[in-house]
């Protein structure tokens, strides 16, 4: 009892924290007055209150965050017990209620190594060539790259085989393979990857066959031939984003939308009004 008194109190994302300080505001540049107090809302970690800025807000929704690792969230009304069970065994975290959207439930799969990968890659065995060449070669290739074969556990894996001692694996190598075979192998290789974190989360929801578009941010998006292969191994729609950053739009969002009447029930609404979406990969 003496140490949840110590602890703050809980905030939903939106929610009203207070009136910023004069003197902090002075010290950040930022206008205050008596009359006209600069307020302060709860936001959040960036890869959950990022979806925001995805337009990822509906049940059912899936966006993916590329990086150095990959980041899947998916929303989705209350789930059973079991079900829970079996997702939190594929290495899935969550679900968490009301984590941004409310009423709804948060799920989060992930793959360390991802853009790690290409970057231990390019600057291993292709430093002198940069990515949009690499891509330019590697859209030359046959899907499959040459009978290359690569398993993307370059830091552990997570989900849905949650191993932290998991190293990744690359084989197939003849003295006839290229240096653009064995970077689009990894390319084919993350995007397996990826298929494979959404089945950990789909699979025990029953909803494999029900999904047909996943939002694309970070990355990945810079390189047409990443993302076709993406959209060919997943067998679904890519969306991705006019604006550059989703987080830093998230955090737009949730600053319009924070200390109104409405609050975090407004959210959902505020991001399908600011998100726009700028190019569809199919398979």
């Amino acid at each position: 009892e003496d140490l949840l008194s110590k602890l703050p109190k809980v905030l939903a994302v939106g929610d009203l924290v207070g009136d910023m300080r004069d003197e902090v505001a002075a010290e950040l540049g930022l206008a205050a007055s008596t009359e006209s107090k600069i307020r302060v809302v709860c936001g959040g970690g960036d890869a959950f209150v990022g979806i925001l800025g995805m337009g990822v807000v509906s049940s059912g929704q899936i966006g993916l965050m590329t990086g150095s690792s990959n980041v899947i969230t998916m929303l989705h009304t209350q789930i059973p017990k079991q079900q829970r069970q079996q997702i939190q065994r594929n290495g899935v975290f969550g679900p968490f209620p009301h984590a941004v959207i409310p009423n709804l439930e948060l799920l989060e799969a992930g793959q360390p190594s991802s853009g790690s990968m290409l970057n231990w890659f390019q600057r291993t065995i292709a430093p002198d060539t940069s990515f949009q060449d690499l891509d330019a070669k590697a859209a030359k290739i046959s899907p499959g790259s040459g009978g290359l074969l690569v398993l993307d556990c370059f830091q552990g894996s997570r989900t849905p085989y949650v191993d932290s001692k998991a190293r990744g694996v690359l084989m197939g190598l003849s003295l006839a393979s290229k240096p653009e075979e064995v970077y689009r192998s990894m390319l084919e290789s993350i995007a397996f990857g990826t298929c494979r974190c959404l089945e950990g989360i789909l699979k025990p929801l029953g909803k494999t066959k029900r999904v047909r578009e996943l939002v694309v941010v970070g990355g990945a998006t810079k390189s047409d031939v990443f993302m076709q292969i993406y959209a060919d191994v997943l067998g679904i729609d890519l969306l991705t984003l006019r604006s550059g950053n989703a987080a830093m739009l998230a955090a737009a969002i949730v600053a319009v939308t924070g200390g109104t009447e409405e609050g975090a029930s407004s959210l959902a609404d505020t991001s399908r009004l600011f998100v726009k979406y700028s190019r569809r990969y199919r398979p």
